[in-house]
């Protein structure tokens, strides 16, 4: 398997998950084959320090994570811009340079060279990349839980729009899919608010999955075309 360096005190090893086969889409998708021409790969990893110079591109960037005082912020963000750097170059040979990424005026960023969006909670990181428009979202299942015993009715009432289906009140996994997945469909529009009792997932094609890394996480993806899609863990070691 190889290894990519990415900066001096660090290297990632690629590992191609084979837990495609228990995502579970939110409608039919009969017509997604492979082959197809369509590209959308999920790259996830656990969150790594974040050096005192980041390194990143674009400067923007850079900088504003050199200014973040808390030492988590800065490895949230560190670690899901160096997974979109690993993203585009392992999907896409591209570089951060070439992907020329801008920040619109809601604070999303964006490029005009392909689509990509961002994730991360307190233990880890999720980038998704694609060749059309595309949103992620990652939540930690094992801090959800810890957190309730049971999903508490007002999250249930924040939640659920009339066309979803009842969400047991102990099913932390099942009811972060339902979440993330409107998360991701809010995100794939870049809608100004989030209402997610006012997002259908039935309006868009979405996918959404199970991971174990330091923490369970569910990783919800929407998108707009039939694709097939790839996952990637991305496991940082110390050189």
């Amino acid at each position: 398997m190889a290894v990519y360096g990415i900066m001096e005190t660090k290297s990632f090893r690629i590992n191609k998950t084979n837990c495609i086969d228990d995502i579970a889409y939110s409608n039919d998708h009969a017509g997604i084959l492979p082959g197809s021409d369509h590209i959308l790969d999920i790259y996830f990893s656990s969150l790594v320090p974040c050096p005192d110079d980041p390194g990143l591109f674009p400067p923007e960037r850079n900088d504003y994570l050199k200014s973040t005082k808390l030492d988590h912020a800065r490895s949230q963000s560190y670690t899901a811009w160096k997974l979109l750097e690993i993203a585009i170059k392992h999907s896409f040979d591209m570089s951060m340079q070439e992907l020329s990424p801008h920040k619109l005026a809601s604070g999303k960023w964006v490029s005009s060279s392909l689509f990509f969006s961002i994730s991360h909670t307190k233990t880890s990181a999720a980038v998704a990349v694609s060749d059309s428009d595309v949103g992620i979202d990652i939540e930690d299942a094992d801090a959800f839980a810890l957190k309730h015993n049971s999903i508490p009715q007002r999250l249930m009432s924040r939640i659920l729009s009339q066309n979803d289906e009842p969400v047991s009140c102990c099913d932390h996994v099942g009811f972060l899919k339902l979440w993330t997945a409107k998360e991701s469909i809010y995100k794939l529009n870049n809608r100004e608010q989030f209402i997610p009792s006012e997002i259908d997932t039935s309006s868009f094609p979405t996918a959404s999955i199970l991971i174990e890394l330091d923490h369970r996480n569910v990783i919800s993806v929407a998108y707009n075309k039939p694709t097939p899609i790839r996952i990637f863990r991305i496991d940082f070691e110390s050189v």
